[in-house]
């Protein structure tokens, strides 16, 4: 994980974000008999922290989505906050299940049912 965030290619596509690498303080090992998991404390532009925990069988490429799909909702909810509305947005229910212009309908729905 840590070679792919320090990679020349992953800087330059986003130059806004930093990447700071340390080694976490673990308890001794008398303490907790327990081997812990390694986690990745990621700190937003938004200054929202968060620790994934690299559970058994995590990926590096799922832990990067993980971030990336974060990062994307703070982003929405930024632009948001910038345009003045609330967030998070809440869409009443009877809105839900309304059609919208240019979406067409399922087909199985236009066919009237014998």
């Amino acid at each position: 994980m840590a070679s792919k965030l320090g990679l020349r290619k992953a800087k330059d596509s986003n130059q806004a974000c930093s990447v700071e690498l340390r080694r976490l303080h673990t308890p001794p090992a008398s303490a907790d008999p327990k081997p812990q998991p390694p986690r990745v404390l990621v700190t937003y532009l938004n200054g929202a922290e968060e620790a994934i925990v690299a559970a058994e069988g995590a990926t590096a490429h799922g832990t990067r989505d993980q971030i990336l799909a974060r990062g994307r909702l703070i982003d929405t909810e930024q632009m948001f906050c910038d345009g003045g509305e609330k967030w998070p947005v809440v869409i009443p229910e009877e809105e839900l299940g309304m059609s919208f212009p240019g979406i067409k309908p399922k087909k199985a729905e236009d066919k009237p049912q014998a």
